[in-house]
């Protein structure tokens, strides 16, 4: 009796986890790829983060926020990556996750104004332009692989997003439009 509450018990555990990581893996990594600068070591950091998480589920220690949560973890092992593998000072390394933590505080009135915003601006972008943003910013994928699914070169898909966004900033700062 007791080997088969142990498995239940496991199972329901992996199956916490697999809805905590299913539910927050992307934003997460899209976070830590911002605060390392598209570091080939998000990934690892990711993982990390989620490592921590489970020791934390193993030791039934609640976690009430996991997003919060997690990116607090992650701006710890970011901090930690920056001092070991950039040599950054120790005091600019808190200050930049210092920003961080600032920034993870904006309010949801702030979040739903950006998310707006975001709307506002795909809209602006034709079919093409709007999977090719989608494809790097929401989906994360490299300049390669977006190259590739749009049959391109990856000069022509870098060169793509460049003007995207320059198009999208003259318009945010009053520029004339092109329509």
């Amino acid at each position: 009796m007791t080997e088969s509450h142990n498995n239940s018990t496991s199972s329901d555990r992996q199956r916490e986890f697999q809805n905590l990581v299913d539910a927050h893996y992307r934003s997460v990594w899209q976070y830590v790829v911002t605060l390392t600068r598209g570091s080939a070591e998000a990934e690892d950091l990711t993982h990390q983060a989620f490592l921590l998480a489970f020791d934390r589920m193993v030791e039934k220690r609640p976690i009430d926020d996991p997003g919060l949560w997690l990116r607090g973890v992650v701006r710890n092992l970011v901090r930690e990556w920056w001092r070991k593998n950039r040599r950054l000072p120790v005091e600019l390394a808190d200050q930049l996750c210092r920003l961080a933590e600032e920034v993870d505080s904006a309010s949801d009135e702030l979040r739903s104004e950006r998310e707006t915003a975001l709307a506002s601006c795909l809209e602006k972008l034709s079919d093409d332009e709007r999977r090719i943003v989608r494809a790097r910013y929401e989906d994360g994928l490299p300049i390669t692989e977006i190259a590739q699914r749009h049959e391109i070169n990856v000069r022509t898909a870098r060169v793509r997003l460049f003007r995207i966004r320059e198009r999208l900033n003259w318009r945010l700062h009053g520029g004339p439009s092109n329509e």
